[in-house]
């Protein structure tokens, strides 16, 4: 099995008319698939983008790019609140419109104009008085490795997932912004020799750093963090660690006001004593939230380590 991530989670000018109709030729030549099937008097009965896009153009490689970036930075809530900060429809999802509505912002801003609304434009937005309800607009993004790593040596066999976290929360206020995370999965072998009616061992009683001193099963999650080196994912009271921390914009440590929070994590089993014919399966899932102090869950992300394999 292979792992899979949960990612939820938007243009440069010309004054050339022609050059602009020809470069769009593309954009307008075909229904979008992601705007309602209507007549209008846009280019082949395709309604007219709003003024806001017309004026921008980004080649269809940087369309679709911006497109992969905004979906991976931004869950479904906090790209709605985007599109809401960028006066367009708000569906939630990543698409062109969103791609060539944060392209003419940068380019109004003075910003570097790649439809990907990274932390320079997130930033931006944060700072621009014209734009309001954006308190809860935040960047969640989770980058997880493929699978699970199995290194051998010593005469034992380290069994690691990895995937890293990275938040940035609304500047002026983020102090008021902490991150919770939380695991839950089954890890089991299978001896050699064994027949489909032979039960697989559960290994969830080996994971001993978790609270409670076990991997709680599917699908009761619990929340995540080492106990042994009180290490609970981004308490901002607790002591920051290499793998769970808040920055600044110098990504100096600043648990108390930091507005980015960094964390790394590496699921799995460490030191295991194997045998040929042994099989393990891994299906560790997880679920990360941003709390406001009070509005509570403004931001969530759900994704998973998996993988199986034969010793």
């Amino acid at each position: 099995m292979k792992s899979h991530q949960s990612k939820n989670i938007t243009p440069s000018s010309s004054n050339n008319l022609s050059s602009k109709k020809e470069n769009n030729k593309h954009f307008f030549s075909k229904p979008n698939p992601f705007l309602p099937s209507q007549k209008g008097n846009g280019y082949n009965d395709v309604i007219q983008r709003q003024d806001t896009t017309e004026d921008v153009i980004l080649t269809d490689d940087q369309v679709n790019k911006a497109i992969r970036f905004n979906r991976f930075e931004y869950p479904p809530a906090q790209l709605r609140m985007l599109q809401h900060s960028l006066q367009i429809t708000e569906t939630g999802r990543s698409d062109r419109e969103t791609a060539l509505a944060v392209a003419q912002y940068q380019q109004t801003h003075d910003l570097t104009v790649d439809g990907m609304a990274g932390p320079n434009t997130f930033a931006a937005i944060h700072a621009d008085e014209d734009i309001t309800d954006k308190d809860d607009l935040i960047i969640f993004s989770v980058n997880v490795d493929d699978g699970v790593a199995m290194t051998t040596g010593g005469g034992t066999t380290d069994m690691l997932g990895h995937f890293k976290v990275e938040i940035h929360l609304p500047p002026g206020n983020c102090e008021d912004y902490e991150y919770r995370q939380y695991i839950c999965g089954e890890v089991s072998l299978t001896p050699p020799g064994a027949t489909p009616a032979t039960p697989d061992q559960s290994l969830n009683d080996l994971f001993t750093t978790q609270p409670g001193g076990t991997l709680p099963h599917i699908p009761n999650f619990h929340e995540d963090g080492n106990t042994t080196l009180g290490s609970r994912f981004g308490h901002r009271g607790g002591l920051a660690r290499p793998e769970n921390k808040y920055v600044d914009a110098t990504n100096t440590i600043d648990q108390a006001h930091g507005c980015t929070f960094l964390a790394e994590d590496f699921p799995g089993l460490t030191g295991r004593v194997t045998n040929p014919g042994e099989v393990y399966d891994f299906d560790i899932r997880f679920l990360g939230e941003v709390r406001h102090k009070t509005r509570g869950r403004v931001a969530e992300q759900w994704w998973n380590v998996r993988d199986g394999f034969l010793i």
